[in-house]
């Protein structure tokens, strides 16, 4: 399964994201994208989309494709504006194949191999999940 990172939304960080993009921000001792990257990897999840709308440049120079962590990564631009759903409409091809779109800068401390089984045995093409305020997960199963 391919997962989707949306690391588009990045209000919250003010002068914290002047030097970095959020996705490279450290947390504890790695940027918190590295996080994502290695959780998805312990969950058997080897292809990796990063969406973001801050420096993908430096994002791509700094995790590379994936490789060092066992994955292949592409990283792409999202909407100007950091809307979620523009940035996940101005890459629908991504959507054309079973994926599942994670948010990329807040901790998820969810299931990827439990996802995968319930999004493989609902027959969905795009698992959409969502973190409350409250850190709830929601999730979505688009048909």
């Amino acid at each position: 399964m391919r997962i989707v990172l949306l690391t588009t939304d990045t209000r919250g960080f003010g002068q914290l994201s002047e030097a970095l993009p959020p996705p490279l921000l450290p947390l504890y001792d790695k940027p918190f994208v590295q996080h994502a990257i290695e959780s998805a990897y312990e969950n058997d999840c080897r292809r990796l989309v990063l969406i973001t709308n801050d420096r993908p440049d430096l994002v791509q120079q700094t995790c590379g494709n994936g490789e060092r962590y066992g994955v292949s990564l592409e990283i792409r631009m999202g909407a100007p504006d950091g809307d979620e759903t523009a940035s996940l409409l101005k890459h629908r091809s991504l959507l054309a194949e079973r994926c599942c779109v994670l948010p990329g800068l807040r901790w998820l401390d969810a299931d990827l191999k439990d996802l995968e089984s319930r999004h493989a045995e609902l027959g969905a093409p795009v698992t959409l999940l969502r973190v409350a305020e409250d850190n709830a997960i929601a999730g979505a199963f688009l048909e």
